[in-house]
């Protein structure tokens, strides 16, 4: 599955170095998580236990990685931050 395929992302982005992965509560309609935010702080905090540290900007995940960055690096990148993506459990 690739990082684009997963349910809980509406849409991911980039230019250069440069991402951003949007986080919905409805992928067809690209329907925002209530209250906005909560899903994407949960998930920058799973990542940072993971030794993965997006920038959360709302439920938008942001990547700036270093210039040096390998393609290797890279793909570990996002393969941790595939693998944190879980919505918190209500109630």
């Amino acid at each position: 599955m690739t990082l684009g395929d997963h349910p809980l992302i509406g849409e991911a982005r980039g230019a250069g170095l440069l991402g951003g992965v949007e986080m919905v509560a409805d992928k067809a309609s690209r329907r925002p998580f209530i209250p906005a935010g909560l899903v994407g702080e949960y998930c920058g905090a799973r990542c940072n236990l993971h030794g993965v540290i997006p920038r959360i900007l709302g439920d938008t995940a942001a990547f700036c990685p270093p210039l040096i960055i390998s393609e290797s690096e890279i793909d570990e990148m996002f393969a941790r931050f595939h693998g944190r993506l879980t919505t918190p459990r209500h109630g």
